[in-house]
């Protein structure tokens, strides 16, 4: 494995469980502004920034479709099953009645639950093949210009200033930016971190300041990890794919030990137990789903795991 690969993995592991602690409603009532800023600024579009990175639109048409529809598919099956449950569950995003037209709704236009980064990335993609790879434009600048016009009318589908993080990955992989360079580990990222995060109200435009500096940290712990120490994170980042999908499911099964865990006053308790179970419950049944022969009807693969 090589050493930007393993600053990756290791970046996406802390920002998935950012992702699953912060779908934890017991523990983020508590710390509202911390899911802010966590959750909203820095995990998700650190993900979508690697997404665009990692979106080689320079591969022929069938293997850049056969990309889009292997998340579709996951998708629309999980996404539905989360809004049949809505319907059962006496959750927030509760569904009285569920319609065709309510369904469709909820499955392609305003996604329930945290499946919404995946639509997002299904329309990303989507529009990034047909902008690169049918030559409407020639120039680089002039497709990503595209590209950017293309995601703001589409606003009412995905959050643009989200949305725009994975135009900045295409735009740094297209330029031939290397990733490891442009997120150097440093210690000093630090401190403006911390400055950042003190501004009462931090403008919009620092979000992609904010989202790099956490990235440089992160580079610069994993670099200073023992390599036995290493290998759990990058396992968990390699597959945080499956751990998006199916650790909802986990975070919901963890609720009833609230009454247990409310010794502590500050939840961390919940958030620890409830990271855990989410990444080693999905880790379990995207294997099960391997040894079942079921990966390849589900995500086009042999193997989910990596």
């Amino acid at each position: 494995m090589t050493q930007r690969n393993a600053e990756v993995d290791f970046v996406k592991a802390v920002m998935i469980v950012l992702v699953i602690v912060f779908h934890l409603a017991w523990f983020t009532e508590l710390y509202p502004e911390a899911k802010s800023v966590a959750f909203n600024k820095i995990a998700m579009p650190t993900f979508l920034l690697f997404s665009g990175y990692f979106c080689h639109t320079d591969r022929p048409w069938n293997d850049c479709m056969k990309r889009v529809v292997w998340l579709a598919v996951p998708y629309l099956l999980i996404e539905t099953a989360y809004v049949i449950g809505c319907t059962q569950l006496p959750i927030q995003e509760h569904i009285d009645h569920l319609t065709v037209a309510a369904w469709a709704k909820y499955v392609f236009i305003r996604p329930l639950g945290p499946y919404w980064y995946l639509q997002m990335l299904i329309i990303c993609q989507l529009l990034s093949v047909i902008i690169f790879k049918s030559h409407f434009v020639e120039s680089l600048t002039g497709r990503l210009c595209l590209l950017v016009a293309a995601v703001y009318l589409l606003k009412d589908l995905m959050v643009f200033d989200k949305a725009i993080f994975f135009v900045a990955g295409l735009a740094l992989r297209q330029g031939g930016v290397i990733i490891e360079k442009m997120f150097r580990p440093s210690w000093w990222a630090l401190l403006p971190l911390m400055v950042i995060l003190f501004l009462p109200q931090p403008h919009l435009l620092l979000a992609p300041i904010l989202t790099w500096l956490a990235i440089c940290i992160c580079s610069a712990i994993a670099c200073r990890l023992p390599e036995r120490w290493l290998r759990i994170p990058l396992y968990v980042g390699r597959n945080t794919l499956v751990i998006y999908l199916f650790s909802p499911v986990f975070t919901l099964m963890v609720k009833p030990l609230i009454p247990f865990l409310s010794w502590d006053s500050s939840r961390l308790t919940f958030a620890i137990l409830g990271a855990v179970v989410g990444v080693l419950g999905s880790l379990m049944v995207a294997y099960v789903l391997d040894r079942l022969h079921v990966s390849q009807l589900l995500f086009g693969k042999n193997h989910i795991l990596q």
